[in-house]
């Protein structure tokens, strides 16, 4: 089922928008205008905030903002594709925000990072809209970190790697099958949550240690 965030309070407004041209001659216009309305919104944060909303109300706005933008240009992506509709399309992914982005804690320069979702055989339509989103948002300025995988390899990177199974557990749904984000999060609950926690929080704790070793000192420790 196809979802679109909707909590963005300012009410970003595509109709200014042209579609996402057929022709490359087309793109640089298309991206000029986008990155214009993602500039006029992101000063509506700015203006938000010394107005004296705090950061708490600011990150919370600039991660609905993300996430109206990223909704919006995957479903004109589905949209554009000629031999397949975009509900079949939407079906065979689901995008997931992940980490800080996933707690719906966006701060304005942080990176924005993804995962989509995916069964193990996907349709060749599918596959190029993934492949085609994620340069679109970087011509955009934005500053993306992307993964796609299936459901076992997000369960056996998950057990290799406790940050990446960290960032598993703070994930949320955008966009795309709802069913597969249900038995995705289902199962990372089971494996990362249920299963041997005191050893994931011994490896937190581990991890948190080297972090702050690592470091130059006071300047460049990271946050707690």
């Amino acid at each position: 089922m196809d979802y679109t965030n909707d909590k963005y309070e300012f009410g970003i407004d595509f109709s200014n928008v042209s579609p996402i041209p057929d022709n490359p001659a087309g793109l640089l216009k298309y991206q000029i205008d986008f990155k214009k309305l993602i500039k006029t919104e992101q000063n509506k944060i700015k203006t938000f905030h010394r107005s004296g909303a705090g950061g708490r109300e600011v990150i919370q706005a600039h991660t609905a903002l993300i996430d109206s933008v990223l909704c919006y240009l995957i479903k004109e992506l589905a949209a554009s594709r000629k031999k397949v509709s975009p509900e079949t399309i939407l079906e065979e992914f689901s995008l997931i925000a992940v980490g800080g982005y996933g707690r719906g804690e966006l701060n304005p320069c942080s990176d924005i990072d993804l995962l989509f979702l995916t069964s193990k055989n996907i349709r060749r339509s599918t596959d190029l809209l993934i492949q085609d989103f994620i340069p679109i948002l970087w011509d955009l300025g934005l500053e993306v970190g992307s993964s796609c995988r299936s459901l076992q390899e997000c369960l056996v990177l998950a057990e290799k790697d406790v940050t990446a199974k960290t960032s598993m557990i703070e994930t949320r749904f955008m966009i795309g099958s709802q069913k597969k984000y249900k038995k995705f999060f289902q199962s990372v609950e089971k494996n990362s949550l249920r299963k041997n926690i005191k050893g994931f929080l011994h490896e937190k704790s581990k991890e948190k240690k080297s972090r702050y070793e690592d470091g130059a000192g006071p300047s460049s420790d990271p946050e707690p």
